[in-house]
């Protein structure tokens, strides 16, 4: 019997969404910056309004991004202060640790901006003032893919509501969900016996 319910099973491929690719980069990058005044010591930095997109490319994800720059200084002996605010691009690229995709296969690209950017530096150098910042990047690449599944032909019919007969074997139940049955149709069960 066991054959023959084996032989009952059809095989279907269906197409889902899922993580085909994955990775995390860590970008330091140093800026120059020219003010109007010459600095003579850094009072304080902030980075605001940052914005980006990102995009599948070659096998890695592109992080295209803007953000402003605001650095208080102080100049004149340290007699006066100024702030400069500067808008500032970065173009940053993650290589994924765990490629599955094919770029006709990408549907979108998720990033996380798990770290920065933040300023873990400011410098005067002569007549200019020297920022390193630090971005950190969480990035995934979703895809289609084809998976092979199982399928019992007329498993979901409605009238076959309530049946708990022995249609496949004990070994090839797969969940831990657990059947529903009401008291009439255990009540009819028991009656049958």
């Amino acid at each position: 019997m066991w054959l023959a319910m084996t032989q009952y099973f059809e095989f279907r491929e269906i197409f889902v969404k899922t993580v085909c690719g994955e990775g995390d980069e860590s970008v330091t990058e140093a800026r120059s910056f020219h003010p109007n005044h010459v600095p003579t010591k850094i009072l304080g930095t902030e980075i605001t309004d940052t914005e980006y997109r990102a995009n599948y490319v070659d096998s890695a994800v592109v992080i295209k991004g803007t953000y402003g720059m605001n650095i208080w200084y102080a100049y004149n002996d340290c007699k006066e202060t100024a702030l400069l605010t500067v808008p500032v691009e970065f173009e940053d690229t993650v290589r994924l640790s765990r490629n599955e995709c094919s770029a006709q296969g990408v549907s979108d690209v998720r990033v996380w901006n798990t770290y920065g950017p933040r300023v873990v530096k400011a410098e005067v150098h002569g007549k200019d003032i020297v920022v390193t910042c630090v971005r950190t990047w969480r990035a995934e690449v979703i895809g289609e893919s084809a998976l092979c599944v199982k399928v019992y032909p007329g498993r979901c019919d409605s009238d076959d509501k309530g049946d708990t007969s022995d249609d496949f074997a004990e070994d090839e139940y797969l969940g831990d969900e657990e059947i529903e049955v009401s008291d009439e149709d255990y009540e009819q069960g028991d009656s049958d016996s």
